[in-house]
């Protein structure tokens, strides 16, 4: 890999200008934007069937979620396979119109007298199915669409959309409720994955078709394998892996802890919470704007070292914050917009450092094999979390799930990530 550190660059406003005369590239950002949006709708809005539509009960809303978050872990290996094998458009394409289909079945359910919480559990799952399928796909296709010296704009701008679907999606599932009811504004997402679905119908850029190799099982299981070596085998891919692990680790668990530390240490008000965990969206935002600038000033390992650092040391300070005042509240707002705005800069120099390294037929394979060890330690460190808070007094958890934020930091100061410069390392 190499690291030295080469200035002679064109600078990344021109870069943009150039991505947004690409009309492929232009297309897949329309897509995924919508894409993105009509995920947080329903994320929001499928709950609210089961709770509004259903009367469900909180162990059955936890169900449902569960569902929904199973298929990260059941599937995403085998997606990395499925993408590496098909034409990624055509994967996006399939996906996005087979989520409008599933959506669309709880309105009619509904229409028709028909729905219940079986019928709803299934839809879950199977979006969360096909949704692991597109973050995988979406992810690999991208550099089959620019250049890769444009790979760092592409998924800043990529990003942008996500942290606007974040910010504004759930403010528009709100309203689709109160104005169609929770069943029939899943027909707002169902709409909006079908405009995806024709953005991605509409790029004329073709992409070779795949070798047609072995099928079944067997070739799965090797086609998995390979990827993973292939994680394992390159330094700046493996610590890509434990890092993204590591963080999701201590982030769940600091979480855990920091959901019960408002209410109940600090007695913060359900008002004062959402405004504490608001500040996460204009920093995911802001973030993703400046991402692509960052690493062409200082390099991109500098910008990876810096941006962990302040992103995971931000909520450092957290347990030692004291009363329910308005000075607490706007404090921990500001870490989290802190939090937020550096973490999708790292996230952004991250992808794309990954994807440069990464021999075009193994993309789909490696972006899943490093998103299921990420969501693989999520739920442990959720568990943690819980014990933490269980066992030691809320401030002194919050405080030791903190410190955990910081042991992705460690492990990319150790790496060889650190040492890469202004331009993106080799195969």
């Amino acid at each position: 890999m190499p690291t030295e550190d080469i200035t002679t660059t064109a600078p990344p406003e021109a870069r943009l200008r150039d991505l947004w005369r690409n009309p492929d590239f232009v297309k897949l950002w329309i897509g995924q934007a919508a894409s993105e949006f009509a995920t947080q709708v329903t994320t929001l809005a499928l709950p609210l069937v089961a709770v509004l539509a259903l009367d469900a009960t909180a162990g059955q809303v936890g169900t449902l979620n569960f569902l929904a978050q199973l298929p990260y872990v059941l599937f995403a290996l085998y997606a990395g396979v499925v993408v590496d094998r098909l034409r990624r458009r055509d994967v996006l394409l399939a996906v996005d119109l087979g989520r409008a289909v599933v959506l669309a079945a709880v309105p009619v359910l509904a229409a028709f007298g028909g729905l219940a919480l079986g019928p709803l559990y299934a839809v879950a799952f199977l979006i969360g199915g096909l949704t692991v399928f597109f973050q995988v796909a979406y992810q690999a296709y991208l550099p089959t669409l620019v250049d890769r010296r444009e790979l760092s704009g592409g998924n800043s701008l990529l990003e942008t959309s996500r942290s606007a679907a974040q910010i504004g999606g759930p403010a528009l599932g709100g309203g689709l409720v109160q104005l169609l009811t929770a069943p029939f504004a899943l027909v707002g997402s169902a709409a909006a994955y079908l405009v995806s679905a024709w953005t991605f119908w509409l790029i004329k850029a073709r992409e070779d078709k795949p070798e047609r190799g072995e099928r079944g099982v067997k070739a799965t299981v090797r086609g998995i394998g390979e990827g993973l070596r292939v994680v394992f085998g390159n330094p700046a891919l493996r610590a890509n892996a434990l890092m993204a692990s590591l963080f999701n680790f201590g982030f769940y668990a600091f979480q855990t802890t920091f959901l019960l530390f408002l209410p109940r240490e600090l007695g913060l008000s359900a008002g004062q919470i959402g405004i504490v965990l608001a500040g996460l969206g204009p920093g995911l935002l802001v973030g993703s704007l400046f991402a692509h600038g960052l690493p062409r000033r200082i390099g991109y390992g500098r910008a990876l070292a810096i941006t962990a650092f302040l992103a995971n040391g931000s909520m450092l300070p957290v347990f030692l914050l004291h009363g329910d005042g308005w000075s607490t509240v706007l404090a921990l707002a500001g870490l989290n917009f802190l939090f937020g705005m550096f973490g999708t800069a790292n996230n952004v120099a991250m992808l794309t450092i990954r994807q440069a390294v990464t021999p075009d037929t193994l993309l789909g394979r490696v972006a899943a094999s490093v998103r299921f060890f990420a969501q693989g330690a999520s739920p442990l460190g959720a568990l943690l979390g819980g014990f933490l808070a269980t066992a030691l007094p809320l401030r002194t958890a919050v405080g030791l799930s903190s410190t955990l934020l910081m042991l992705g930091f460690v492990v990319l100061a150790l790496s060889p990530l650190t040492r890469i410069g202004r331009e993106l390392p080799t195969l």
